[in-house]
């Protein structure tokens, strides 16, 4: 089983890190990354503007950052890492819940589609620059993970359904 740990450093949003902690487990060990750690950290705008700045050199917040342990080689039997952490995903609430209200979807439920998407990138997934064809394939995989695990997180808070379909 996959070892994750999830700090919420922010007031912003409530959240139930334990669900969230499920739901990534559940999407790891599904993926073959049950003998990986993984970091998540739950942030305000402020936070990860200063990140974003920092890292990417946006000077803006955004939902999440993934921030990758390995160095990715292609073994017989897929992907191989040599460290056991896979690595961080930073997430700001308060993006996602401004997100969410676009959408009609409580708050919760963008986090932990925005975890999913966090989790896709430091799993070889990819949209941007020389991988922009790959995003529909990342997308996919998205979907399929939160209708498959989604409700680890959103159940917890009192949700019956997944808004995002």
């Amino acid at each position: 089983m996959a070892t994750v740990q999830v700090l919420d450093e922010q007031e912003a949003v409530d959240v139930d890190v334990d669900a969230l902690e499920k739901m990534a487990v559940a999407v790891l060990d599904d993926q073959g990354y049950a003998d990986y750690e993984l970091s998540v950290v739950l942030v305000d705008d402020k936070r990860m503007q200063q990140l974003n700045r920092d890292y990417m050199n946006h000077d803006e917040p955004t939902n999440v950052l993934s921030f990758s342990q390995q160095e990715r080689s292609e073994g017989e039997d897929g992907p191989e890492f040599e460290n056991p952490m896979l690595g961080d995903v930073v997430i700001s609430t308060e993006t996602c819940a401004r997100d969410a209200a676009a959408v009609g979807a409580p708050p919760v439920e963008e986090i932990a589609y925005i975890l999913v998407h966090g989790i896709a990138h430091l799993i070889g997934y990819d949209h941007v620059g020389n991988r922009a064809d790959d995003a529909p394939e990342m997308e996919r995989f998205e979907q399929e993970m939160f209708k498959r695990f989604g409700y680890l997180a959103i159940n917890s808070q009192g949700a019956d359904s997944l808004a995002r379909k």
